[in-house]
């Protein structure tokens, strides 16, 4: 693929399995209605037909592309060598990357692009379930309690005052690009929160609120049937303290 000014914004979209959770049409429609927006569908080393359905949206749509990673490197690499390759590969203001079961509605990066736009001092903008109206979002309650957990640990952990940096809806500018990803995470599973620590590294003596912006997501969704167990607690600290010491 030739390096040529595609579009305003790029989103990753990391991939693993999603055979039969991959909404095409979904897919497709957005793509119709965005040709401002580029989407680079992620192969992260899946066993089912996964990549074949990816190449098949590729072939639809002219503003979808695909990366296709051999071995299973998980999410955070996944995105990370998403963005790096779009970084390379296409001319575009604004990157960033959102979940394959489209939880969030696609469109809603047209709604973090513009507060990047206005807010120039941003590094980063990204979505809030809690800070939604609940009638936006449908989950069950359990993760939902799981959810308020976890943000309390996280911010307590690394001090910062977010209230859900888990949600799957990311943008930044590109020139931020090199100093967020260019370095492998430590962190294989809350990447997004050592994506914010990285940048209070960079900053240390501006406040982060000041360089990431949190916005009420416009809908979610609760796709597949994951469970929070006892042991995704005793991961999630084991992973802070990896990032607190990177």
């Amino acid at each position: 693929m030739e390096k040529t000014i595609i579009s305003d914004i790029s989103l990753v979209i990391p991939c693993y399995n999603e055979e039969f959770r991959l909404n095409k049409e979904g897919f497709i429609s957005f793509s119709q209605a965005n040709p401002h927006v580029t989407l680079c569908l992620v192969n992260d080393g899946s066993k089912d037909k996964t990549k074949e359905i990816i190449e098949e949206l590729q072939r639809d749509c002219h503003n979808i592309y695909s990366l296709h990673i051999s071995e299973n490197v998980g999410k955070a690499e996944a995105v990370r060598r998403g963005i790096l390759y779009i970084k390379e590969q296409i001319q575009t203001s604004y990157i960033g990357y959102f979940d394959a079961d489209l939880s969030t509605p696609l469109d809603f990066a047209n709604q973090l692009q513009l507060i990047l736009e206005t807010e120039p001092q941003l590094w980063m903008v990204f979505g809030s379930r809690q800070l939604a109206p609940q009638e936006k979002i449908k989950r069950r309650k359990r993760r939902h309690a799981a959810g308020r957990i976890v943000s309390k640990l996280i911010n307590l952990s690394l001090n910062i005052h977010f209230a859900d940096t888990q949600c799957g809806a990311k943008l930044f500018r590109r020139n931020t690009i090199e100093a967020l990803f260019e370095e492998p995470f430590v962190s294989t599973w809350v990447f997004d929160v050592e994506l914010i620590h990285r940048i209070k590294k960079i900053h240390a003596h501006t406040s982060i609120e000041s360089l990431v912006r949190e916005i009420p997501v416009s809908s979610w969704h609760d796709v597949g049937e994951s469970k929070v167990s006892p042991f995704y607690f005793f991961k999630l600290l084991r992973e802070l303290v990896k990032i607190r010491r990177s």
